[in-house]
């Protein structure tokens, strides 16, 4: 089985581990389990953004896990 690099395949990791983030977070209260999740997609997301910053789904999920990490936080 080929790795796919490719940014959609990159994004597709970002939204699977911000829903195991929210499965930890929401479903078990585990905020540490949550963030374990949560800041890998930050720094890919940055990257991603940094990469392509027109690109709608790489705000969409800068956006997304930026709320998330706000709401782990507060």
């Amino acid at each position: 089985m080929e790795h796919d690099d490719s940014d959609s395949a990159k994004l597709a990791y970002c939204r699977s581990r911000l829903i195991l983030g929210d499965f930890y977070f929401i479903h078990h209260r585990d905020l540490a389990k949550a963030w374990k999740h949560y800041v890998p997609v930050w720094k890919l997301a940055q990257k991603l953004y940094q990469a392509n910053p027109f690109s709608r789904d790489t705000k969409w999920n800068l956006a997304n896990i930026a709320y998330r990490m706000g709401v782990t936080v507060a």
